[in-house]
């Protein structure tokens, strides 16, 4: 699966989602998407990697679950993220 993964061009750290748009003083909401909370933590490649996004004006987080990604993508649209 992980060699599957990288042909794909996916690197180590990349986040689940990214969506390129822009709102307010964000170029772009990435997001990395966990299960459940407490299920599996987050390794030290994604924390670098939503470090880095973040370290350059976008608006980088981990959700804990599909429910809490669909309210802060609603956030993030509505220009409610801070």
């Amino acid at each position: 699966m992980t060699n599957h993964v990288r042909s794909l061009g996916i690197h180590p750290g990349e986040a689940d989602i990214l969506l390129a748009l822009p709102r307010d003083n964000f170029g772009s909401l990435v997001i990395e998407l966990k299960r459940t909370a407490g299920q599996h933590g987050y390794s030290v490649d994604q924390l670098a990697y939503l470090e880095r996004h973040n370290s350059v004006g976008n608006c980088a987080v981990g959700c804990d679950g599909i429910e809490h990604a669909k309210e802060v993508v609603t956030r993030y649209m509505a220009g409610e993220v801070s």
